[in-house]
């Protein structure tokens, strides 16, 4: 049932319009509505269906932010592993301050923040690196704020 919903934009593409109106449109017909962390999901006439889940479908395999974050994450706490079993002698620090360094400029994070992780992934597991945040995440567009 869950994968008959879905948001403005989703439905906006498969019926070449645009997600102000398809919000229009769910109002005025009366869609079933359904809140998703903060987002609305807008479940569609059957008509429209079958192109919102192909459509759907082809977007959960392009546009995955989270995932690549969390898997830059699981990539920068194993680097800090692998570089202290590969060299028993450097120790934690050094090893975490030069992975720091390689994945930093990369990935924008610092020594502090890849410690936090690597603390994570020891109490919880690799499930500590992934991406509990509702909604909308990652960093605000400069400007976004005025």
């Amino acid at each position: 049932m869950s994968a008959d919903y879905f948001n403005a934009s989703v439905i906006a593409r498969a019926a070449g319009t645009y997600a102000k109106a398809v919000r229009r449109q769910a109002t005025r017909e009366g869609w079933l509505v359904r809140l998703q962390g903060t987002r609305l999901r807008y479940s569609p006439p059957k008509n429209l269906r079958k192109r919102c889940r192909t459509l759907a479908a082809k977007l959960k395999l392009i546009d995955q932010p989270r995932a690549y974050r969390e898997l830059a994450r699981a990539s920068a706490v194993l680097a800090v592993v692998v570089r202290m079993k590969v060299q028993p002698a450097l120790g934690f620090e050094a090893a975490l301050l030069a992975v720091a360094d390689d994945f930093g400029e990369i990935l924008e994070f610092s020594p502090i923040t890849l410690r936090r992780w690597f603390r994570a992934v020891e109490v919880r597991g690799l499930a500590a690196l992934s991406d509990r945040r509702p909604g909308r995440s990652g960093r605000k567009k400069k400007g976004s704020f005025q």
